[in-house]
């Protein structure tokens, strides 16, 4: 799935220093090479299920915004609502309402489509990452020099652990949480339960070039996902106090469990995963993630989201071409005008792709005919050019009208620009003792 997301703070060394500012000049220049392939930004994308109902999914989280579906078709909720990153972690608490992870904190997410601030006090701090299971909904984040897993609720936030170390990533399980790291040239996981207590420690070395660490946990194992700088990614667990890699590819989604089995998927190739093996299904469409949300099962496939069947990808949840305009009175008047350039520049992207969005009788203004007919144009002068595309578990350069093929340029770039900032502002002492804070009543 799904996207980069740390810092820290330390001491600084000559040599750290300038290795960092090495990786972030690499880093850097692969990013602002990808970037001169697109018009305005990235193609748009449908990269997980927020919300759902007995009717399907109700919000939907997009590479820029998220989409909810109303009484009269799809809306484009613009980031302007949140007023901060235009991606961000966005998931619901089970049975109750939608949150979103932002820089300052947590936000939640009315039925309506209504942001405001949760109302907790204990809910400001950068959130890195958020994941449920029937358990609950969890949230990694920085706050102060504190790494802390915390319980979100409706109107309350527990926190269940911190730690002086940095954890990269976090995944839920009905029954444990897994959050795991990368430390220089180790890897590192731990397991908590859901109420913060450690239940297991495991590390491995990290194979070669290793440059960023991502939690993977499906029917109670616990895997991970490793990326290296040689633009190869490795899904694996560590057993023994060995790193065991069992899928490669640049592009790697799952595992996830379902009714139907175990599915993964390389390089946009959809297959099952039988005895931890890879067993790929043929003619299937690509599939650029794998997730669940409550008891739906679904992947990200070109344009949009589908159904996971025991067969393999079925029938569509979402598609971009449904999406129309923000509902403008539904939207704070100071927050319109801002809005509405959200979406144009959502919808030119969208229409760039070779996608027609929804049309509504209220919401934001269309384009302009020219400004439309002029971007069609610069999109059939663009057809030979690439454009880079970013999943919810990986990336990938694709030419305009043609298949993608996966790659990892953007992604990678930012996993080295992350991890030579770890590098930099890493604490110095060797083993720092964690702390969990204890439950009161």
């Amino acid at each position: 799935m799904f996207a980069g997301r740390r810092s820290r703070s330390g001491t600084v060394v000559g040599a750290t220093a300038a290795a960092f500012w090495g990786g972030a000049a690499i880093a850097l220049f692969v990013l602002v090479e990808v970037r001169t392939a697109r018009a305005h930004g990235e193609p748009p994308e449908a990269l997980s299920v927020v919300a759902s109902d007995a009717d399907g999914p109700s919000l939907v989280r997009l590479n820029e915004g998220l989409a909810m579906r109303t009484a009269d078709g799809w809306r484009y909720l613009c980031p302007a609502l949140w007023g901060e990153d235009a991606v961000a972690p966005a998931l619901s608490i089970p049975g109750g309402p939608a949150v979103i992870g932002a820089g300052s904190g947590l936000l939640l997410v009315s039925p309506q489509g209504a942001v405001t601030r949760h109302p907790d006090a204990r809910a400001p701090g950068r959130v890195l990452e958020l994941a449920a299971s029937a358990g609950g909904l969890f949230a990694l984040r920085q706050s102060g020099d504190l790494h802390q897993v915390v319980r979100v609720d409706r109107d309350a936030v527990e926190v269940l652990f911190g730690d002086t170390r940095p954890w990269d990533d976090l995944a839920a399980a009905d029954d444990s949480l897994q959050l795991v790291r990368l430390d220089r040239d180790q890897l590192r996981e731990l397991r908590l339960s859901l109420t913060g207590d450690a239940l297991a420690e495991h590390t491995a070395a990290a194979p070669a070039a290793s440059v960023a660490m991502l939690a993977r946990l499906a029917g109670g194992v616990a895997y991970a996902l490793v990326l290296t700088s040689s633009l190869a990614g490795e899904l694996g667990r560590i057993e023994e106090g060995t790193w065991r890699p069992l899928v490669t590819g640049r592009l790697l989604a799952g595992p996830i469990e379902t009714g139907g089995g175990w599915f993964v998927a390389a390089d946009g190739e959809l297959a099952r995963f039988e005895d931890e093996r890879m067993l790929p299904l043929d003619g299937a469409p690509r599939a650029t993630c794998l997730r669940s949300q409550g008891e739906l099962d679904y992947a990200c496939s070109d344009r949009g989201l589908r159904a996971l069947a025991p067969s393999g990808l079925a029938a569509w949840l979402f598609e971009l071409s449904e999406l129309g305009p923000p509902d403008l009175d539904r939207v704070p008047e100071e927050q319109r005008e801002t809005c509405t350039l959200q979406w144009q520049r959502y919808e030119i992207d969208l229409r760039a792709a070779g996608i027609r969005p929804s049309g509504h009788d209220a919401g934001a203004p269309p384009l302009e005919p020219d400004a439309g007919a002029e971007h069609d144009a610069g999109q059939e002068r663009s057809d030979a050019g690439q454009r880079a595309r970013r999943g919810g578990d990986g990336c990938a350069i694709a030419a305009a009208g043609r298949p993608r093929e996966p790659t990892a340029f953007p992604l990678v770039a930012l996993a080295l620009l992350l991890a030579y900032r770890s590098r930099l502002t890493r604490p110095r002492t060797d083993r720092p003792r964690p702390c969990r804070r204890r439950r009161t009543s």
